[in-house]
């Protein structure tokens, strides 16, 4: 189930991060340009850190490797 979504300030290509609560925790989907790029899987981790990695991905703190 979708919780929130972030967007990245003044992008006008969807790029966004959503939270996804799932039945283990917490599920991050990351697009850009409209497309899917990766998902992370966030067991037994607060929404609070979910939030944190979602919003530091769009900020341009943390990068996505693989």
């Amino acid at each position: 189930m979708l919780l929130t979504s972030f967007y990245k300030e003044g992008a006008t290509d969807g790029t966004r991060a959503e939270i996804h609560e799932t039945v283990d925790g917490y599920r991050v989907d990351y697009y850009t340009a409209g497309s899917f790029l990766k998902e992370e899987v966030f067991e037994a981790k607060p929404i609070a850190f979910v939030q944190k990695v979602a919003e530091n991905w769009i900020s341009g703190v943390k990068t996505l490797n693989g």
